[in-house]
C-alpha cells in the first residue's frame, strides 16, 4: 500500500543524505513547493519509510532504495494509494488527470528518475511508451567546494536576464519543440550566455532540478573552446551559491564527458534516464484505499 503524503523535501532529506544521489529529486521538490504546485508524495511506509515516489503533473522523481520501486510501482499502477487525510488520493489523481488531457493517454513520465525506477515499472506490469524513443541513460557528474574556475573563462560570459535566451535556447533543443520547459527554466533559474563582441556564440541555463543544462554552441562556432569557458563560468556560479555544481551527460557524449573530468568532476555511476510508461490498456486505475 502506498501512503500518500503532502510534504515533499523534507522525504527527501530523510531518506537521501547522500547530497549528490538526492540533488536532483531535492532541487525539484523546492522548485515545486516554491512554484506553489501540487504534487504528491508517496511513501511505502510513512513509519518507516524506504523510499519515495514524487508525482507531479504526470511526472515521477524516485528516491530511496531501488530495491522498493518495484512493490512501490506495482501499488500505483494497481490504484492502492491511501491518502494521510482519509481521503482518497485526490491530489495524486488530478497530477495523473492533468497528464492525461495533455498526452490524450495514460502515461507516466519518470523524469531524472533512476534507471532502476524505469525497470522496476516495466517488471511490475507497466508498458513502455512505443510512440517515442527511449532516452539513453545519462550520469551525474558533480563539483564541490569554492569556486576556482576563472581562468579557464577564456570568453566573455555573463549571466543571462530573464527570457532573452528563450529564442536560442530552442535552437539546440530536440525535446521541447513548443519552447515551453524553456521558458520556465529561463524564469526560474540562472541562464548563461557566451559573447564575442557582443554577440551570442554559446549558451545555456539550469535544469528544473537544477542541474546545468542545455548548452549549446551553433556549428558555425563550435571548436573554438566557448563551450568550455561558459562551462567554467556556470560551474563557479553555481559553486559560489551553493557549493556544489552537477550536470548530466548522456551515455555516449565523450566530448562533454571528457571535458568535465579533465576539468576535475566526480561522476556517480548509478545511471538516471527520462522515460515514459503507460498504463496497460491506456486507463488510469481507481485509485482506492484499499488492500
Amino acid at each position: 500500500m502506498l501512503h500518500e503524503q503532502f510534504s515533499h523535501s523534507s522525504w527527501v532529506r530523510r531518506l537521501e543524505p547522500d547530497i549528490v544521489k538526492s540533488f536532483s529529486v531535492l532541487r525539484t521538490t523546492l522548485r515545486i513547493e516554491k512554484l506553489d504546485q501540487q504534487a504528491s508524495t508517496l511513501l511505502d511506509d510513512p513509519q518507516n519509510p524506504r523510499a519515495m515516489l514524487l508525482v507531479q503533473g504526470g511526472m515521477l522523481c524516485a528516491a530511496g532504495d531501488p530495491a522498493a520501486y518495484q512493490g512501490m510501482l506495482a501499488d500505483l499502477l494497481a490504484g492502492r494509494v491511501q491518502s494521510e487525510s482519509g481521503w482518497p488520493a485526490i491530489h495524486l489523481r488530478k497530477s495523473l488527470e492533468w497528464m492525461n488531457q495533455r498526452e490524450e493517454r495514460c502515461v507516466l513520465f519518470l523524469n531524472t528518475a533512476p534507471l532502476e525506477a524505469y525497470e522496476a515499472a516495466l517488471s511490475s506490469g507497466w508498458q513502455a511508451n512505443e510512440d517515442g524513443e527511449d532516452s539513453p541513460p545519462a550520469y551525474l557528474f558533480h563539483f564541490h567546494g569554492e569556486p576556482r574556475f576563472a581562468e579557464l573563462v577564456l570568453h566573455s560570459c555573463r549571466l543571462g536576464e530573464g527570457l532573452e535566451l528563450h529564442e536560442l535556447m530552442r535552437q539546440g533543443i530536440s525535446y521541447d519543440q513548443e519552447g515551453h520547459y524553456t521558458r520556465i527554466c529561463l524564469e526560474n533559474g540562472p541562464s548563461f550566455v557566451c559573447e564575442v563582441d557582443g554577440v551570442p556564440v554559446c549558451w545555456s541555463c539550469t535544469h528544473m532540478n537544477g542541474t546545468m543544462g542545455m548548452i549549446y554552441t551553433p556549428e558555425e562556432h563550435r571548436r573554438r573552446g566557448y563551450a568550455r569557458s561558459l562551462a567554467a563560468f556556470q560551474i563557479d556560479h553555481m559553486l559560489n551559491a551553493e557549493g556544489i555544481a552537477c550536470c548530466h551527460v548522456v551515455e555516449g557524449n565523450t566530448a562533454s564527458e571528457q571535458m568535465v573530468l579533465g576539468m576535475g568532476a566526480q561522476r556517480c555511476d548509478q545511471p538516471f534516464c527520462w522515460r515514459t510508461v503507460v498504463w496497460p490498456n491506456d486507463r488510469l486505475p481507481e485509485l482506492n484505499s484499499g488492500g
